[in-house]
């Protein structure tokens, strides 16, 4: 039960009380509940299941639409790694009566095999999918529009780099609150948090300087009042990476 993306990483989720998890020995996703009556994992995608002879061997973290229509996911081949030619697709999701995923009308929304790399995407609402690309030379954040059915860069000019390789699971480099992105870049050698509009271009504003020198794994939380809060792993040059608010 290991082997997500051949290196490192995290080999399972869990999200509403059931772990999913790959498994090396057939291939297959299975499921199981956490602390629930049946300990026995079960099977969720088929057996020896191919589609077509052309199968792309390293798929990267899905991200459902908040409604839970629509798909997005990375995908590359081999030799390509994921910051040489990631490519961003999203695709209609359902499941059948035995509770199989099954998807249709893929998108081809950003990304060339072994020339450009398209990162991180996250759902901002149900039209709008941001995510990062070095399309224009950076890896400068994008939006995507189901409605309208096309990508926009967020920046009018290429800026510094607003993104990492994707190197290990679970890591982040922004956060989406509302109308607003609140992202980390790398300048003068170190991190710097920005704020970003993600519904049309406009240059990005510095927040106040900080005293960390790298910081990762930006993500928000909301509070019993309802308020949204940015978290974020930060180093300082004399200290051990700390999380804080």
């Amino acid at each position: 039960m290991e082997w997500v993306q051949e290196y490192g990483g995290a080999a399972a989720i869990v999200s509403y009380g059931v772990a999913y998890f790959s498994h090396l020995d057939d291939g297959r996703v299975y499921r199981v509940e956490v602390g629930g009556n049946s300990s026995e994992p079960v099977a969720i995608t088929p057996e020896n299941y191919s589609p077509s002879p052309l199968r792309y061997r390293l798929l990267r973290k899905a991200h459902l639409l908040p409604d839970g229509e629509k798909l997005a996911w990375l995908q590359w081949n081999h030799p390509d790694m994921p910051w040489h030619g990631a490519e961003l697709y999203i695709a209609d999701v359902s499941i059948n009566d035995d509770n199989i995923l099954t998807n249709s009308n893929h998108v081809h929304v950003a990304g060339v095999h072994s020339k450009v790399s398209a990162q991180y995407p996250a759902w901002k609402d149900n039209d709008t999918l941001v995510y990062i690309s070095g399309e224009c030379g950076f890896m400068n954040p994008w939006n995507f529009s189901l409605h309208i059915g096309k990508s926009c860069a967020l920046f009018p000019d290429p800026v510094h780099d607003f993104g990492h390789p994707l190197w290990v699971l679970a890591f982040f480099p922004y956060t989406i609150i509302g109308d607003q992105g609140v992202f980390t870049a790398m300048k003068d050698g170190r991190s710097r948090l920005y704020i970003v509009n993600s519904n049309q271009p406009s240059s990005p504003t510095l927040l106040l300087p900080n005293p960390y020198v790298s910081i990762a794994y930006v993500r928000s939380s909301s509070s019993k009042d309802g308020k949204k809060h940015v978290t974020f792993v930060g180093r300082k040059s004399t200290g051990s990476p700390s999380s804080f608010e």
